[in-house]
């Protein structure tokens, strides 16, 4: 895993376990089966998809957005020209 992606993954993560309610979401899922074998596990499993979820799409999308960003960089100095299309790129990421 490069690192850029580990850091986004690692700051999604601390994000959301400082402002979600995890003991409350806990709680929740405890209250859903009583039969479960192993409650602890359960809820430790759907904290962490969840988390391992949020993490995946918003590294995605962020990939994403650079790989966009990256060809319309390329697009403005091929129309512009190099130095010229630099300029227009940076106008246009100031805004």
């Amino acid at each position: 895993m490069d690192l850029t992606t580990r850091g986004i993954i690692t700051s999604i993560i601390n994000n959301n376990y400082k402002s979600q309610k995890v003991l409350k979401t806990i709680k929740w899922i405890l209250e859903i089966d009583d039969e479960v074998y192993c409650k602890e596990d359960l809820a430790l499993g759907y904290f962490m998809g969840a988390l391992v979820q949020i993490s995946s799409n918003s590294t995605s999308m962020m990939k994403r957005n650079a790989l966009i960003d990256d060809q319309y960089r390329k697009s403005l100095e091929k129309i512009y020209g190099g130095k010229e299309g630099k300029i227009q790129y940076l106008e246009y990421k100031m805004h």
